[in-house]
């Protein structure tokens, strides 16, 4: 194998890994929703699209707020 073969590989390899590193999010299911889904949360970006405070605690704000079946994704913490 050539020289520049064997470095072609290399680069590959590591550059795979740096980026499971730097972006570890990617390798990961999405977050359990901590709180209950009843009638005062129903919709998800009232809270999560400005990460509004709620109950002393602020909702982290959706990297993704075009998405908006969050349920098909995110699932309960609890039942």
């Amino acid at each position: 194998m050539s020289k520049t073969v064997k470095l072609f590989f290399m680069v590959t390899i590591l550059t795979s890994f740096s980026v499971s590193f730097v972006y570890p999010e990617k390798s990961k299911v999405p977050p359990k929703i901590p709180h209950a889904q009843d009638d005062k949360y129903t919709n998800c970006l009232e809270c999560h699209e400005k990460g509004k405070e709620v109950d002393g605690k602020k909702a982290p704000v959706t990297r993704h707020p075009a998405m908006k079946k969050c349920s098909s994704c995110h699932k309960p913490l609890k039942n």
